[in-house]
């Protein structure tokens, strides 16, 4: 059992970052969190087939347990984490029922001295950004693609280059200037957009974040000059690439609908 305990603790040291990782918990760029539980079998299993059967089960108990533990370090926006959210009784519920319903990613593990490894998964996006999200600040309803079409030589998505400045991932990203005018944020999209989509999402290479499919395929690129926020979620960028970002999005519809990418170290 001691040594089950120190393979867990072990993990969660490995899974509870959320910068944008393979072993972080957290893929910001697909919005999802993922983690592996580890369960033994009962000394007094009256069979093989119980005994795997219970090991099972402790291994998916403990999977969503970690799943609790990186969901808390996962930053909501710049001042509050989800453990801050569900300092609120009715959210933590909430949470905690959708953690319980974690899709079982591949097949359990079975190891030959009995235990048995399980990963479980959670969407970021959907339900449970439903109720992390806060209700208000958010924009109106995105325009309609057949009545705000994309110029032929518009731009079709946003990537803000943020690397090298410590920014953290976050649920609600917000980008302003140097003068703190607003460039993207929350109130630029509509809330069923950000619960649906993701309000931003993150890649750790500019050439890889210039491929991905949300930007489409012409992106205005922007750097960002430092990070922001108790929890360094919010990007700074320079006045004049804070003009082209608006005046990009002029008459277009891709802020609106939350065709951004952020790339992060």
């Amino acid at each position: 059992m001691k040594n089950i305990l120190v393979a867990g603790i072990c993990l969660l040291v490995i899974l509870s970052g959320t910068t944008v990782s393979a072993q972080s918990g957290a893929d910001w760029t697909e919005g999802a969190i993922t983690a592996i539980g580890f369960g033994v079998p009962p000394l007094n299993a009256r069979s093989k087939g119980q005994a795997r059967a219970m090991a099972r089960r402790a291994a998916t108990v403990d999977a969503q347990r970690l799943l609790i533990e990186i969901l808390q370090g996962v930053n909501v926006d710049a001042e509050t984490t989800v453990e801050n959210a569900m300092a609120n009784d009715i959210v933590k519920t909430k949470v905690k029922g959708i953690l319980r319903g974690a899709r079982q990613v591949g097949k359990p593990t079975y190891m030959d001295d009995g235990s048995v490894e399980v990963t479980l998964a959670v969407n970021l996006r959907g339900t449970l950004s439903d109720v992390l999200l806060p209700k208000d600040g958010f924009g109106g309803a995105p325009p309609e693609e057949e009545e705000a079409p994309e110029a032929p030589d518009g731009n079709t998505g946003l990537i803000i280059d943020a690397r090298g400045l410590g920014l953290s991932p976050a649920m609600a990203p917000k980008v302003v200037d140097e003068a703190d005018k607003l460039v993207y944020s929350a109130k630029i999209v509509s809330r069923e957009a950000a619960v649906t989509h993701g309000i931003a999402v993150y890649e750790k290479d500019l050439e890889t974040a210039k491929k991905n499919d949300r930007i489409g395929d012409n992106p205005l690129v922007i750097k960002g000059t430092k990070a922001k926020g108790r929890n360094n979620t919010n990007v700074v960028v320079s006045d004049d690439d804070g003009a082209k970002a608006r005046k990009a999005a002029e008459g277009q519809s891709f802020l609106n609908q939350c065709k951004v990418v952020v790339v992060v170290d």
